[in-house]
């Protein structure tokens, strides 16, 4: 269990990832090669009412699948993102003084507050979607590649799609 746990990912202030090696205090850009064998181990803590156990799932790396892995790197990038936004929105609330709010301007803010959320989700969505489309290799057809295909006139002019 040690050897499996020792070592961490953990993220710079500039987003950059390494390796903490949790037992010598070591710190890696990439994860030493003897190292890499090592299953990642998922531990799930549950309480039961009777006593407290930790569930422990073992899941080889080869069990991620690149889509899960794809999402991982698109969720770190958003929350990179998000953190550097709300350092600099922290700053920038720290200079201004906090004035008399009346209760309609605090319902504004509510009502941006949640579309500030649903730009966010949108945007890990968008983030995601990309990522993946990055990943996902280009789909050839099945011909010969001498045909050439043909072209498809659009439906509408653009004036006409403007309407």
């Amino acid at each position: 269990m040690e050897a499996q746990s020792k070592w961490q990912v953990q993220s710079d202030d500039y987003g950059n990832l390494y390796f903490y090696n949790t037992i010598t205090g070591e710190s890696v850009w990439q994860l030493p090669e003897e190292e890499e064998e090592v299953e990642v181990v998922d531990v799930a803590k549950t309480k039961n009412q009777n006593d407290d156990k930790v569930v422990e799932l073992n899941r080889p790396r080869e069990q991620y699948s690149i889509y899960a892995i794809a999402v991982g790197v698109a969720d770190t990038l958003v929350k990179i993102v998000e953190m550097i936004e709300d350092k600099a929105e922290n700053l920038k609330k720290s200079k201004i003084r906090r004035k008399f709010v009346s209760p309609a301007a605090e319902q504004r803010f509510l009502k941006n507050a949640a579309k500030e959320e649903k730009k966010k989700k949108h945007l890990r969505d968008r983030v995601v979607t990309a990522y993946v489309n990055v990943l996902v290799p280009t789909i050839e057809t099945g011909g010969d590649g001498g045909e050439k295909r043909r072209e498809v006139g659009s439906l509408f002019k653009a004036e006409e799609s403007r309407r």
